[in-house]
């Protein structure tokens, strides 16, 4: 379940009463996300009009890669000895143009095996998190035109009026649509016609007082309309963002809000109560180890882990 900031520190102050946890939290969560490498985040790139680049800046919080995407197709990852370029008796040597095969990486850049001219890559990768508030969370949600003004957007969130006053947006072709000063509207649930597919193969209606719903759809009111009103298949399930998310809450999973409460206590608590800060201390280190070993045997092949 989804926690803001306020609900953590409500949970904090159960055992140790304390003027601000918040800015704790948000220091545990950039020091677990980090540590652990929980944030992970999309970057596009557009290769239109690119004419002789087959070598791309990354972004600055980029850790590692989780999958490179070209014009929606995986590509691996391989290393440049095994590369074919094309010889020059008179420079450097040269990649052929066309769709990417593979890319490596390297000093803060991906590099691809061939000079794209159209199309775009798609990254998908662990990030350093800023303490910062100015970042977004990717959510699913679904959009609705109320026609009589001050639309409507269905968002994958139990955060409830814990996000009022946030923005959300997501990408309509080619074209970026807000919806700004969002309320929750707690009488209208998302219903869809088949709970067991949420593929987009079907359209979502809206039920009033429905709570037999297969997924945590919470209705919002705009401040406004859409900025965009080209809105095509209206319920229909796709991906955006809640737009500075982190102010009110964390932006990793929710699985380790929770994990956040032992560090700020322990920081809270050191002068006050050095017996309770070691307790929390310990349980916040051995939660660290747990995420870390988790990560590794998520990354082990499925034939390694059945001989283990």
């Amino acid at each position: 379940m989804d926690q803001s900031w306020t609900q953590l520190e409500t949970r904090c102050k159960l055992f140790e009463d304390y003027d601000n946890y918040i800015p704790l939290l948000k220091e545990a969560e950039v020091l677990l996300a980090n540590r652990c490498s929980l944030f992970k985040q999309h970057h596009t790139i557009l290769f239109r009009d690119n004419e002789k680049l087959n070598a791309f800046k990354l972004p600055s919080t980029f850790k590692s890669a989780i999958s490179v995407h070209i014009n929606g197709d995986e590509i691996p990852h391989i290393e440049r000895d095994q590369w074919t370029f094309n010889a020059n008796s008179t420079g450097p040597m040269t990649v052929e143009e066309g769709e990417p095969n593979y890319y490596t990486l390297g000093n803060g850049f991906i590099v691809f095996d061939k000079i794209p001219k159209s199309g775009s890559a798609d990254i998908y990768y662990r990030a350093n998190l800023q303490n910062t508030d100015n970042i977004s969370k990717t959510v699913l949600l679904a959009p609705h035109i109320n026609g009589g003004g001050n639309d409507y957007v269905y968002l994958d969130t139990t955060m409830g009026d814990q996000i009022n006053g946030l923005s959300v947006k997501y990408l309509e072709g080619n074209t970026i649509n807000t919806l700004t000063s969002i309320t929750v509207d707690s009488a209208i649930d998302l219903d869809d016609s088949d709970p067991l597919d949420l593929s987009q193969a079907v359209s979502y209606g809206v039920a009033v007082l429905n709570d037999q719903k297969d997924v945590s759809f919470q209705c919002y009111q705009g401040g406004g309309d859409w900025s965009s009103q080209s809105i095509s298949n209206v319920y229909f399930v796709r991906t955006g963002i809640i737009k500075n998310y982190r102010i009110k809450g964390p932006v990793i999973d929710n699985d380790h809000h929770i994990a956040l409460c032992d560090y700020a206590i322990y920081v809270a608590t050191a002068m006050t109560d050095p017996a309770i800060s070691d307790k929390h201390l310990q349980i916040w280190e051995a939660r660290i180890q747990e995420i870390l070993n988790q990560n590794i045997d998520q990354e082990l092949p499925r034939g390694m882990k059945e001989e283990i």
